[in-house]
């Protein structure tokens, strides 16, 4: 298990979601990881694990308070192809129109934007959406996560375990950004015998 994690640019983990299930993470910049839709059994200690994360498919995008998460982080995998594909940049931000009402010098109506960061190294962002709601925008309140950074290793365990064990795939944070929206129903995922992967080190 790995104690500290210094940020690289496309290093991947093997993470621990239960004394059964781990996957795989991805540092792509600043502090934003993609987690990705692949779960197996313990790996061994002595074989590394081969994918090519480019043909698997991309969970969500967090980011992570990585001195913060405490046996999560179980080992740098140096066999596996990084995922070259474009990160996402689209995340909630609750805190939009509280910003938007201080520059307007007016009170404006409580809610979620959707916003499009710039960069991933940058605060800077566009407004996709200045007001989500379910009847209209279902999709992005199901596809999109919080722009908030996430530093509870149980949180992020228990969000990743139900999804496995369930097929629902619902953050602590969209529970209560949208308490009227039903969660996300999204199937659960192969648990793969982590054999499939494995080299020799």
């Amino acid at each position: 298990m790995l104690k500290r994690i210094k940020l690289s640019d496309n290093q991947v983990y093997t993470i621990k979601i239960s004394e059964e299930i781990f996957s795989i993470v991805q540092h792509r910049e600043n502090t934003f990881f993609e987690f990705f839709d692949i779960f197996f059994n313990q790996p061994n200690d002595k074989k590394l694990l081969h994918l090519d994360l480019n043909t698997i498919p991309v969970l969500c995008t967090y980011s992570l308070a990585t001195n913060k998460l405490k046996d999560f982080f179980v080992r740098r995998e140096t066999l596996i192809k990084p995922n070259e594909r474009e990160c996402n940049r689209i995340f909630f931000h609750p805190f939009h129109y509280m910003m938007e009402s201080l520059r307007q010098g007016k009170n404006l109506p409580e809610g979620i934007a959707l916003i499009q960061r710039k960069s991933l190294q940058s605060v800077d962002y566009e407004v996709l959406i200045e007001y989500l709601n379910r009847k209209d925008h279902l999709n992005e309140i199901y596809q999109y996560n919080s722009l908030g950074m996430a530093g509870s290793t149980q949180k992020l365990q228990t969000e990743l375990l139900k999804y496995v064990r369930t097929g629902e795939f619902w953050s602590e944070s969209k529970v209560s950004l949208f308490p009227e929206v039903a969660p996300y129903q999204k199937g659960k995922p192969i648990l793969h015998e982590v054999s499939e992967f494995e080299s020799e080190k």
